[in-house]
């Protein structure tokens, strides 16, 4: 009886702790007056084709030559422009983070922001990559007790970005932190297996819609808002930190979506912290 009780009373004090946690970060995804944020970001991407043709005489070709001819086989790094890149991200994400009603300042803004009385964060996207290559996706079906495979070649570009985040006017002493996000593209494909009725031969039929540089860069217009909203998030959840005693935080991590005003946690969507050892 005594173990009951005691269980029952643990469990009621995570209760009352999780309702108050939750009850402050729901206020915390609407008071944004006063929050205020600039984008920075560098002027370059390192990108990459790395799978190796197949190329008659490969080994004889310089170490330039067959940089070349790896870069002319790619679908999107040989047409990629940082500029365009950046033009697109900091669009998209300066107009999605203005939704969650935070002061968006440019880098041409500095003395003002600078200046700001609120709570102001710097942004800097201080680090892009952008890496292209095929891979070899195994498709398989079991059709009359034999087991057929097919093989597909597809192409994949992983782009991986390191925010430096920090708040430049906070009472306390807080340092910079850098958070990571890696995002990766596909060549749309649906493939199935067939079986000729009179025949009973099998075989394969393969639609392809192939990664290009069009779905690419629409592709970092929806990282723009995707990161802008873990931009959100990550500041949502070091307020929290601060008006939430420990004993009464869960350890969990909260999102907010603006659209449907829904507050939810969530484990893995969401910026990773990269800290020294």
């Amino acid at each position: 009886m005594m173990n009951s009780l005691l269980r029952f009373f643990a469990f009621s004090m995570l209760l009352a702790s999780c309702s108050v946690e939750r009850k402050v970060a729901n206020r915390l995804s609407t008071d944004t007056d006063g929050l205020a944020v600039m984008l920075i970001s560098t002027d370059q991407i390192y990108s990459d084709q790395m799978t190796f043709p197949e190329v008659e005489g490969w080994e004889d070709l310089s170490v330039e030559q067959q940089d070349s001819v790896r870069l002319s086989s790619s679908r999107v790094v040989k047409d990629l422009s940082a500029q365009q890149y950046l033009n697109i991200f900091r669009q998209s994400y300066t107009k999605e983070l203005g939704r969650y009603g935070i002061k968006i300042f440019s880098d041409s803004d500095l003395a003002a922001f600078q200046s700001w009385e609120g709570n102001a964060w710097l942004v800097n996207l201080a680090q892009i990559e952008v890496l292209e290559q095929q891979e070899i996706v195994r498709d398989e079906e079991l059709v009359n007790g034999t087991l057929y495979t097919y093989d597909l070649q597809i192409n994949t570009v992983n782009i991986a970005s390191w925010f430096e985040v920090a708040r430049i006017n906070a009472a306390s002493d807080n340092s910079m932190e850098v958070l990571f996000a890696s995002y990766d593209l596909t060549d749309d494909y649906h493939g199935y297996f067939t079986q000729n009725f009179i025949t009973g031969e099998v075989g394969y039929n393969l639609q392809t819609d192939t990664l290009n540089i069009e779905k690419f860069y629409n592709a970092v217009a929806f990282l723009g808002r995707l990161y802008a909203g873990y931009t959100f998030d990550y500041i949502l959840n070091i307020r929290l930190n601060e008006q939430v005693e420990n004993d009464k935080r869960s350890g969990r991590y909260f999102r907010y979506d603006p659209y449907r005003r829904f507050l939810f946690s969530t484990d893995r969507d969401r910026f990773v912290p990269l800290t020294e050892d």
